[in-house]
């Protein structure tokens, strides 16, 4: 009688059965060392995807070219609906370092097209200016400090003329060249900055700035009268004032008016007809109001 399990019951294999697994596995070369029964058969790996980088983004675009030395660029439309100045805006692309003009309309709407617009790189004195159009008459802004190893600050300027500009600072005597173009829809002026390689623009003489007023001419140094003195400034009710000093003693004094000091930097231009000779000092801003002392930039001079 047979006896039931609850277990699983072994396989019992019989000795011809394997031996004739044995032999089948030496016909198929199945862990034979020797490889006499043929050739042994290469396995196929499965490739691992290959992933490509995305290309690391540039300065772009490709064009225009950077350009060294002066750069006299003028670039958009006859004539455009941008009216204003809506934002200043900067960027470090690799390669470069990037400022962007944004303007709006009369109405306040993004602004179309710009009409006709210079943009100049003073390399001696570190700046470049965009030129705006005479349409371009009122802004948002005054100035910005950038987070930049080229391009340190900006300023808007209403010049004596009545038209503005948007003076870009360099801070960096690093030789460097530069570039401009426009975009649309919305339309925005674009300077890019970088390096140059040689032949670059170089600055010798960079703006003095010092509270509410910017000092562009004459730099530290050798001076000779009449002593022009120009820049912008946003000094209380526009007023600036030069005096020349010997020691502690004022010799010279002569005030100016700013273009503008509310909305915008304003241009001016003082000048000093004659005075003592040696070195003096060379105050440049604002009197002292109340207790407040007075504010400015003081560049010393010496006079032949």
């Amino acid at each position: 009688m047979a006896r039931h399990g609850h277990g699983t019951r072994p396989i019992r294999v019989g000795r011809s059965a394997v031996a004739a697994l044995l032999m089948m596995a030496s016909c198929s070369g199945l862990g034979s060392e020797s490889g006499s029964a043929g050739p042994p058969v290469a396995a196929t790996i499965p490739a691992h995807p290959t992933t490509v980088p995305p290309p690391v983004p540039g300065c772009e675009p490709a064009e225009p070219a950077f350009r060294t030395g002066t750069v006299t660029a003028t670039i958009g439309d006859p004539a455009g609906d941008a009216a204003q100045i809506a934002a200043l805006a900067w960027k470090s692309q690799v390669g470069c370092e990037r400022v962007t003009v944004a303007f709006e309309t009369v109405a306040g709407a993004p602004a179309a097209t710009i009409g006709a617009t210079s943009v100049q790189l003073d390399g001696q004195r570190g700046i470049i200016r965009i030129v705006l159009p005479p349409e371009v008459a009122t802004t948002a802004v005054a100035d910005t400090l950038f987070d930049g190893d080229l391009l340190k600050r900006a300023f808007v300027v209403r010049k004596i003329d009545g038209g503005l500009v948007v003076d870009l600072h360099l801070g960096s005597s690093v030789p460097v060249e530069a570039r401009a173009f426009v975009s649309r829809s919305p339309v925005t002026v674009t300077v890019d900055v970088r390096p140059a390689a040689e032949g670059g623009a170089v600055v010798l003489a960079a703006p003095i700035v010092a509270g509410k007023v910017v000092v562009l001419r004459p730099a530290p140094g050798p001076a000779q009268y009449p002593i022009v003195i120009s820049g912008y400034a946003r000094t209380l009710d526009g007023v600036v004032t030069a005096r020349l000093v010997d020691g502690t003693v004022t010799v010279r004094e002569a005030t100016a008016s700013a273009a503008d000091w509310l909305e915008a930097w304003g241009e001016f231009v003082v000048t000093i007809e004659d005075g003592p000779e040696g070195d003096l000092k060379l105050f440049v801003g604002e009197e002292s109001l109340g207790d407040e002392p007075a504010g400015g930039a003081e560049i010393s001079v010496s006079l032949p």
